[in-house]
């Protein structure tokens, strides 16, 4: 049940950084900023590759460490 649990997150971020990512290229948005606790979602966004610069805010300082390492993805602490 965890597994399923774990899995239902996922898609829910997946599907959130899709919906985020068709709108900012339906608006031609110079930048998308997310907020995130551990990074999913920052890197869920930038899996889509979007055009302008992803922006990706978050209080933990080892979540930002990491999302130094994925592509487009601007980390902000």
């Amino acid at each position: 049940q965890r597994t399923q649990v774990a899995e239902r997150r996922l898609r829910i971020t997946q599907a959130l950084g899709h919906a985020a990512w068709q709108a900012a290229e339906d608006a031609g948005a110079d930048a998308l900023v997310c907020c995130t606790r551990s990074g999913d979602t920052a890197r869920a966004m930038a899996r889509f590759r979007p055009l302008g610069r992803l922006i990706a805010a978050s209080p933990q300082q080892r979540s930002v460490n990491c999302l130094a390492l994925s592509w487009g993805v601007t980390p902000l602490y």
